[in-house]
């Protein structure tokens, strides 16, 4: 019986402690993946994170990303808490019934930054939850696809500004957004079978000031504002098909 407990556990320490990983913050190494095939790997961020140009950041499916309570790398354009510059490629992978999850220490609705995504870097995102923001992910003349993903419990969700590039939205969800659950400044932006739900933002769920948007097959609902709110006058446009 010893014999037979030893052996355990010398084979699944190993696998356990891998398990967890505690980033101190900076920039991402090229090649780095964070995730463990078969494990649902946390990955604490101990300061603010930056995946450089030309550098791509891989996260497995299942994988927790939890920013620390306190950043001990702080870096320029952020916020006071920890924060994730994507100047290279994020790349989330998708597989179905295992969600990967960006979150912060505490159960608020902003106890973590958030995402800044620079002009010409690109996030590939499924099967994935954002949540607990205060300032959203903000993309400024990057590519975004979003597929099957979730924003929820964050002051700030979506944030898209620039100009040349698209963002694709698909079968997603965004539910209690404190500011519009999506804004747009600038570029494309495709919303296709989504939901936003239970914005608590009086104005809008939508706010539009420049770009072109499309939403098609998707649900507005039980919002605290309107749904769509368009000041792009000639500098951008609106569709909205099929769509309730």
């Amino acid at each position: 019986m010893n014999r037979l407990l030893v052996s355990l556990v010398a084979v699944l320490t190993p696998a356990l402690a891998f398990a967890q990983l505690n980033f101190p913050g900076g920039n991402v190494p090229a090649g780095t993946t964070w995730g463990v095939p078969g494990l649902s790997q946390t990955v604490t961020l101990n300061g603010d994170v930056t995946i450089p140009a030309g550098v791509t950041l891989t996260i497995l499916p299942g994988t927790t990303i939890t920013a620390a309570a306190t950043d001990n790398i702080m870096r320029a354009g952020g916020t006071n808490l920890v924060d994730l510059f994507v100047e290279g490629s994020l790349v989330v992978q998708e597989m179905a019934g295992q969600e990967s999850t960006f979150t912060g220490p505490t159960s608020g609705a902003a106890s973590w930054g958030g995402f800044i995504v620079s002009a010409g870097a690109t996030v590939q995102a499924g099967s994935t939850r954002f949540q607990r923001m205060s300032q959203g992910l903000r993309a400024t003349s990057a590519t975004l696809t979003l597929n099957n993903v979730t924003f929820s419990t964050s002051t700030a969700c979506l944030s898209v500004a620039g100009t040349g590039t698209t963002t694709t939205i698909a079968g997603s969800t965004f539910a209690g957004c404190a500011t519009p659950a999506l804004t747009v400044s600038g570029s494309t932006v495709n919303v296709s079978s989504s939901i936003i739900r239970d914005t608590t933002n009086t104005t809008a769920a939508v706010n539009v000031s420049a770009g072109t948007v499309t939403i098609d097959r998707s649900t507005l609902a039980y919002n605290a504002g309107i749904g769509v709110l368009s000041s792009c006058g000639s500098t951008g446009s609106i569709s909205v098909t099929n769509s309730i």
